[in-house]
């Protein structure tokens, strides 16, 4: 997003990625949210308040981590369109426009401009926490809480490829090719088969 400059769209579509990476929100809950919702944080990091989703149908609410970088962008964006607290965050960046949410059809032509691919979805930046989340070494608990699924099913879906490099199996594999000296396999012996 460093090719990114100070032009009124510029500066909101820079916060919209940023928040849309960090928080891991469907494109229902990016543009649903409104200035009250931003909670700053004294680290310089904020939380987003998620009122309403696909998994809390009932609006019990939850809450989106934003890191100072992102908390900075979406401050930036709030000052630059003279935001107040009711308003959507993620508005027509037009001066002077009617303060209406976008539409989620809008975000995704954003995201496909500013990334410059037509293959991106509005989904993309939470598969690809997910998968960033996974090669870290993240849990999967910790996964579920940080982008809401009340299932395992959704997330592990999107990591299974790198999960199946970090399993068991591949662990095991690492660990005795690593004490296996590196010769090939004669008919009667395979370095992976152990006799009990």
């Amino acid at each position: 997003m460093s090719q990114l400059g100070d032009t009124r769209a510029e500066i909101r579509d820079k916060a919209l990625i940023w928040t849309a990476s960090d928080s891991w929100c469907r494109v229902s809950e990016l543009v649903a949210f409104q200035v009250r919702d931003f909670l700053r944080q004294d680290d310089g990091s904020a939380l987003l308040y998620v009122a309403k989703s696909k998994t809390d149908q009932f609006g019990f609410g939850d809450y989106a981590y934003l890191s100072p970088q992102a908390a900075h962008s979406v401050l930036a964006w709030i000052e630059c369109a003279k935001l107040k607290s009711k308003d959507p965050i993620f508005t027509k960046s037009q001066a002077g426009a009617k303060k209406t949410p976008l539409d989620p059809a809008t975000v995704l032509r954003i995201f496909k401009r500013r990334f410059g691919r037509q293959d991106i979805s509005t989904h993309s930046t939470r598969v690809g926490g997910v998968q960033d989340a996974f090669e870290l070494g993240c849990s999967l608990s910790a996964i579920m809480v940080a982008g809401r699924w009340r299932s395992p099913e959704m997330p592990a879906r999107y990591g299974r490829r790198i999960a199946a490099s970090q399993s068991a199996a591949a662990e095991v594999a690492r660990a005795f090719s690593d004490a296996v000296p590196t010769r090939e396999p004669t008919n009667n012996q395979d370095p992976k088969v152990h006799v009990l």
